[in-house]
C-alpha cells in the first residue's frame, strides 16, 4: 500500500478524469467549487486531451479563486496530465495522489447538486458507513430558451469534442452573456426510494448497476478493495464497487441529494462497430473477473440464475457480432456448460425478460427493474440543478 499524506479528518478529494471535455467541464467544475461543504482537494486528471480541456479547467479555477479572494481557504486544485490511457488509469492516477478521508469520483460532464458533499460526508460520519449512494437520473442539459438542437451538448463516450457548444462561456478577448441551463430527465429517478433490498452483491451481479459519481467513498474501503481495473474501457466501475462490497463495505442511502447524469449526444461514439464490439468484450471479461473476485471471497455467482442469464446474454452478443472465437466467449461457454440448463432455455428466458421489459416500458414509461427503486423527479430535485454556471472558457 502506498503511504499517503492525509488531510484533516472529514476532508474530501474530488477526482475528475477528463478527455476532450473543454465544452462541458466548466459547468461541472463550478458545481464542485460551489458545494455547501467544500472539497479540500480537486484533482482533474487530463487523459491526453487534444482540445483545451486543461486550459479550460485551469481558467475555471482561476475565475473561482478571483471571485472568492476573501475566503478563509480555497480548495487545493491541480490538473494532472497523462498520456491517453482510459478511464481506469485516469481514476487510479487521481486516487494515488488523493489525500482526503473521503473520495468522490466524478465525471467531467455530469453535475452534482450543491449539497452533495455536505449530505454524503455527513452521512458517512454519522453512520460509520463506507459508501454514501444517492438518487440520480439520466437526462439532457439544455440551454433555457434555445431552440431544439441548440442545447449544451456533451457525451458520456470518450473523445467527444464539440467546443462550440460550451456552457456559459467567456471567450478570449470578449465577454458573453451568462447562459442558464435546465435538466430534463429521460424518464425516472434511479435509487429514489433507497438501495436494493437484500444482498447487494447478488443484486449487483444479477440485475443492478451503479455509477461512481453518485457515491462518496471512504478512503479506507478503497484501500481494501484496490484500484479500478485498467484494461477495461467500459464497466471498470462495476468491478471496483463489487470489490468494495466483498471487502465488507456498508452502504448508506442519501435521498436528500442528487446527481444529474448527462446522457445526451452519446451517439457520436457508441454507433461505431468497433465501440460496440469493445463494449461486448469488456462486459464479457467483467463477468469472468467478478466471478473470480467472488470465488476468492467464498461466493459462487453461478449458483444464481440471473448471473448465468447475464453470461448467456453476453455470449450471444459476442457470437452475433462474429466474436465467438474470443477467449471471453470460450470462458462463458464453459460457465454455461457447467449448468444443467441447455442454452435454449436461457434464450427463451431472455426473450421473456425482454418482452416483460417492453411491456413495463409501455405501462410505466421506463425499463428499470425493481433494484433501482425508481420514482418521479420531485420539484425540489429539479429546482436544485445549478442552472447558471458562470463559466470561464478558453478557446483553442
Amino acid at each position: 500500500m502506498i503511504a499517503r499524506e492525509a488531510h484533516r479528518p472529514g476532508s474530501i478529494t474530488v477526482v475528475i478524469p477528463a478527455y476532450n471535455r473543454a465544452a462541458v467541464i466548466g459547468h461541472t467544475l463550478q458545481a464542485i467549487f460551489q458545494q455547501t461543504r467544500p472539497a479540500a482537494e480537486i484533482l482533474v486528471v487530463d487523459d491526453g486531451s487534444s482540445d483545451s480541456t486543461v486550459e479550460t479547467a485551469e481558467a475555471e479555477f482561476a475565475k473561482f479563486a478571483r471571485d472568492h479572494s476573501g475566503a478563509d481557504a480555497l480548495p487545493s486544485f491541480r490538473v494532472i496530465r497523462q498520456k491517453n490511457a482510459g478511464p481506469g488509469p485516469a481514476r487510479n492516477r487521481g486516487l494515488r495522489e488523493a489525500r482526503g478521508e473521503f473520495v468522490h469520483f466524478f465525471d467531467s460532464d455530469d453535475i452534482p447538486a450543491l449539497n452533495k458533499h455536505e449530505i454524503q460526508a455527513g452521512a458517512l460520519e454519522r453512520t460509520g458507513a463506507d459508501i454514501a449512494f444517492g438518487p440520480w437520473a439520466k437526462g439532457s442539459i439544455k440551454e433555457q430558451g434555445a431552440r431544439s438542437g441548440e442545447h449544451g451538448a456533451g457525451s458520456k463516450g470518450r473523445g467527444a469534442n464539440s467546443e462550440e457548444q460550451g456552457a456559459g462561456s467567456i471567450e478570449r478577448g470578449s465577454k458573453a452573456k451568462k447562459k442558464r441551463y435546465s435538466f430534463e430527465p429521460e424518464d425516472v429517478v434511479l435509487q429514489q426510494n433507497g438501495l436494493p433490498e437484500g444482498d447487494l452483491v447478488k443484486e449487483l451481479l444479477i440485475r443492478w448497476s451503479i455509477v461512481p459519481q453518485t457515491c462518496l467513498f471512504r478512503r479506507s474501503i478503497l484501500d481494501k478493495a484496490g484500484e479500478f481495473p485498467e484494461d477495461l474501457i467500459y464497466t471498470e466501475d462495476q468491478e471496483l464497487f463489487l470489490r468494495c462490497l466483498l471487502a465488507g463495505a456498508k452502504v448508506v442511502h442519501t435521498p436528500e441529494t442528487f446527481t444529474y447524469y448527462r446522457s445526451d449526444n452519446t451517439d457520436k461514439l457508441t454507433a461505431s462497430s468497433e465501440r460496440v464490439m469493445m463494449r461486448f468484450d469488456n462486459w464479457a471479461r467483467l463477468l469472468m473477473r467478478i466471478r473470480i473476485d467472488c470465488l476468492v471471497n467464498g461466493v459462487e455467482p453461478l449458483h444464481w440464475f440471473g448471473f448465468r442469464l447475464r453470461c448467456d446474454s453476453a455470449l450471444r452478443d459476442l457470437e452475433n457480432a462474429g466474436a465467438g472465437h474470443l477467449v471471453a466467449a470460450a470462458q462463458l461457454r464453459r460457465y454455461l456448460d457447467a449448468s444443467w440448463h441447455p442454452r435454449f432455455f436461457y434464450s427463451v428466458a431472455g426473450k421473456l425478460l425482454q418482452f416483460r421489459g417492453g411491456l413495463q416500458r409501455r405501462l410505466r414509461g421506463h425499463r428499470w427493474n425493481a433494484s433501482f427503486r425508481t420514482g418521479a423527479m420531485t420539484k425540489a430535485q429539479g429546482d436544485a440543478f445549478p442552472a447558471s454556471p458562470g463559466c470561464a472558457r478558453v478557446s483553442d
